[in-house]
């Protein structure tokens, strides 16, 4: 899998654009890839369940992890298990896209029930997550720009961006 960093359509928004940044947060999503253990040996019937995972409706009460500094609330959110790969017998790696303001580690492990349905409750066994990445911000904000005068002007202002580059 190729690793590394890509910039993509850099450019100058208007401070009015600040609200309709604001009205994606709540439609945007987040796609992540997680590092998780399973107790169960991961066998050619456990990945069968996972390829036949529904996307997942939760109900998350708000993490103990983070319950001094959020409110006590219970959550409806979405995640759907894009696609998965077996490490050895007890480690694999899935990609998930899961709504704005979804706890991931919490839908991995369950967070002593108060995240449901959860990964591990889905499989039958105890799971854990190793490691977490959010790996793209689905957000169509910034508008996509296409090379003009306007900022052939503005890249003027900034010597690293040459022209054979917009």
């Amino acid at each position: 899998k190729p690793h590394g960093l890509a910039v993509v359509d850099i450019q100058i928004v208007p401070k009015s654009s600040l609200s309709l940044f604001k009205q994606g947060q709540e439609q945007k999503q987040k796609k992540y890839r997680c590092l998780i253990w399973l107790s169960t040996q991961i066998t050619d019937s456990v990945l069968d369940k996972i390829k036949k995972a529904p996307s997942f409706s939760l109900s998350q009460k708000t993490p103990i992890r983070v319950l001094h500094r959020r409110a006590l609330l219970n959550r409806r959110r979405s995640l759907s298990i894009t696609s998965f790969e077996k490490i050895n017998d007890h480690y694999m790696e899935l990609e998930v896209i899961a709504q704005a303001g979804t706890y991931v580690k919490e839908f991995i492990h369950g967070d002593l029930g108060r995240t449901q349905p959860n990964l591990g409750s889905y499989l039958g066994c105890v799971a854990d997550i190793a490691l977490l990445d959010v790996i793209e911000v689905l957000l169509d904000f910034p508008r996509k720009i296409t090379p003009n005068a306007e900022i052939k002007e503005i890249s003027k202002n900034f010597p690293a961006i040459r022209d054979d580059v917009i």
